[in-house]
Order: C-alpha cells, then sequence, then structure tokens
C-alpha cells in the first residue's frame, strides 16, 4: 500500500490509488446473504459504488446494505459509450498491432464520418443504419464494400454490450453475398503468359506466376513473403507461416513448382530473404504489361489473385474431397471452399452409379 494512502477499518471499504499512488476515490462493497426458510438455500447479492471521501463510503456503505437486506431497489447510474469510446475500446482489445489495423482503422473512419464521434451508441438504431447504408450506396461503394463498413459498426455495438456500456445490439442486415463467377485462367492463356515472359527474359515473374498457380496461395499476404528457409526440399514441402487466418500450413510441390523453387534458391543466397525479390508495384507492372500483349487490357477480372481461383478450380475438378481442398487453399470456412464444389461433376456420376446398382439389386 502507497506511503500516504488512508488504511480502512471498515469491511467493504477501500482506496483506489493514481499512478503516483495517491488516493483519488474509496470502492464502497456490500453483500447481504439471503436466506429461503423453506429451501435453506442461499443468495448472496451484492451492490458497488464508487465515491470521493472515506466518510462518504463508509455512509454509502451503511446506506447500501440496509437496501439490501430489506430489498429496496438500488439505483445504478449507467454509464453509456460515445462512438468514439467504443471505437477506442475495440483498437486497444481487438485492432492494434493486428494484421487487420489498417482497414479497420479505414472502415471506422467512414462510419465515424457518418455517425459522428460524439454520437451515443444507444441512439444508433436499425433506421439510422439502414440511413447508412443509403449514404454509401450514394458515394458509389459497392454491397461487399458496405458490408465491411457494417462489420466494422457491428464489432463496436458488440463489444459495447459485452462491457455493459449497451443495452441491446440493433439488428445490422447485410447485403447478400454475389454469386458472380470466379475468372479461371485457361490453359491457352496460361501457355500464352509464359511464352511472352520467355520472349521478354522476365524469368522471375514467370517463376512467381508458376508459384501461385501451383500453390493457390494468397499473392501478396503468402506468396511474395516466402523465404528460402520456409521450403523442405528433402520432404518436398512449403509451409506457409503468415496467413490471412493466422493458421500456418503446409504444401507439397509438383514436379513443375519444385523446378522453380530450386532455381529460386540458388539465386536466393540468405535463407532469410525472399525467394522473389521484386515488388508488388513491380510485379503489378510486368502483369499489365503482358496482359496487353495478351490483347486482355480490357478484362478487369485477369489479374494475379484470379491464378488461387484457378488452382482451387483444378482442384475441385479432380474429384478430391472438399476437407482437402480447404486445407490446401487455407480457406477458414468450409462454405468458401464448397464455392468451387460445383465444378466436380465425377460426384454425379457416382451418383447414377448409386442409384444404377440399387436397381440392379433388386
Amino acid at each position: 500500500m502507497p506511503s500516504n494512502a488512508k488504511q480502512s477499518p471498515t469491511k467493504g471499504v477501500r482506496p483506489n490509488y493514481n499512478e503516483r499512488g495517491e488516493t483519488v476515490s474509496w470502492f464502497v462493497d456490500a453483500s447481504y446473504t439471503y436466506v429461503d426458510e423453506v429451501t435453506g438455500g442461499k443468495e448472496v447479492k451484492r451492490a458497488t459504488a464508487t465515491v470521493k471521501s472515506y466518510e462518504e463510503a463508509v455512509r454509502k456503505k451503511q446506506q447500501l446494505q440496509e437496501q439490501l437486506i430489506y430489498g429496496i431497489p438500488i439505483e445504478t447510474k449507467e454509464k453509456k459509450w460515445t462512438f468514439e469510446e467504443a471505437k477506442d475500446n475495440v483498437y486497444k482489445n481487438h485492432w492494434e498491432g493486428s494484421k487487420a489495423e489498417k482497414t479497420a482503422l479505414i472502415n471506422y473512419h467512414t462510419c465515424e464520418t457518418f455517425f459522428g464521434k460524439n454520437r451515443p451508441l444507444d441512439t444508433i438504431d436499425e433506421d439510422l443504419i439502414d440511413d447508412f447504408k443509403d449514404h454509401c450506396k450514394d458515394v458509389g461503394l459497392s454491397n461487399s464494400t458496405i458490408n465491411r463498413k457494417l462489420s466494422a459498426l457491428s464489432k463496436l455495438l458488440t463489444q459495447a454490450v459485452k462491457k455493459r456500456r449497451l443495452k441491446q445490439k440493433p439488428y445490422i442486415e447485410f447485403y447478400k453475398k454475389s454469386k458472380s463467377r470466379k475468372r479461371v485462367l485457361s490453359d491457352i492463356e496460361e501457355r500464352l503468359f509464359l511464352d511472352i515472359c520467355q520472349q521478354w527474359n522476365i524469368n522471375e515473374i514467370s517463376d512467381y506466376f508458376l508459384f501461385l498457380l501451383e500453390t493457390g496461395v494468397r499473392p501478396w499476404k503468402e506468396g511474395l513473403i516466402t523465404r528460402k528457409l520456409d521450403v523442405d526440399l528433402k520432404h518436398n514441402t512449403i509451409n506457409v507461416w503468415q496467413t490471412k487466418q493466422s493458421t500456418e500450413r503446409t504444401i507439397f510441390m509438383t514436379s513443375r513448382l519444385r523446378e522453380v523453387i530450386v532455381r529460386r534458391m540458388k539465386i536466393t543466397q540468405d535463407p532469410k530473404l525472399r525467394l522473389f525479390t521484386f515488388t508488388r508495384d513491380t510485379f503489378f507492372n510486368y502483369w499489365y504489361k503482358v496482359k496487353a500483349q495478351m490483347d486482355l487490357e480490357n478484362d478487369a477480372t485477369f489479374i494475379p489473385y484470379m491464378l488461387r481461383h484457378t488452382c482451387c478450380t483444378r482442384l475441385a475438378k479432380s474429384n478430391l474431397s472438399l476437407l482437402k481442398i480447404k486445407e490446401w487453399m487455407g480457406h477458414k470456412s468450409i462454405l468458401t471452399t464448397m464455392e468451387y464444389a460445383h465444378l466436380n461433376t465425377q460426384s454425379l456420376k457416382d451418383c447414377a452409379k448409386a442409384l444404377e446398382n440399387h436397381r440392379l439389386d433388386l
């Protein structure tokens, strides 16, 4: 106990200190045990309060004790959060230092601009949220982008309920995810892209193209940061450590991928350095030049992430189980993997075969 603190002779009354050890307030904790005369069961009820002085704390303790004994309702002053206070709490406990920190703050800023940082959270209802969605539409945001803004808002409201700064969270209706067809690389496009890279002598670009195609890793958050020490040539594997879902996974190399990796490892001397030395902007620069040479400059879906879709599509067409594909791709939910399930037509043939066998057994 700090030297200048006042010792409390009253049970249930104790001082609160600041960083310098000075008493700044007094905490009061009163309790009473109720005994059921019929069953003999016991129930402890408690009431707390914070006051400025020791004398006030003693009086408050006696008052609370009497209210508990005689069943007198105890009024509590509920502390409510503003929008900014909720954001600060969520940032400190969830966003700060995480991979999602920058994106989360961007999404929060959109919400703050509309709602206002000093708005009490309990004034945000379903109607106001609908107005926010209309506002996002008016400024040209897509449904998926608006959903990310709503997700940030939902996080703030959930945290406020959890911390008892908001009684009830208003209902938030997200936009349904569109089922647009994912762009997949054709075999002809694959050969053409690699041929152009060979003609222009941009081998590192073609190597990374094949790396993404054969592994299905996310281009920037996983693929580009792959290091020499992440490769195990003895077991023919690549360890993907820093993933979107923060769960590492192991990818086994195809013969074509192994050739790429061995070639990159001979060039990369330090095992802690990345296998591919270019920046994201450099790769995009070459990508768009090759894309234009392929007469695809107007195809907005021809992007590096397409190679991940292509890898997953090829796996789905190979009659592999969805769980295996999920682990390979690093999907958080099997629902994401199931978006590719319709590509596996072999399973439908198996269904027909099972019905045929049943008829023959009759």
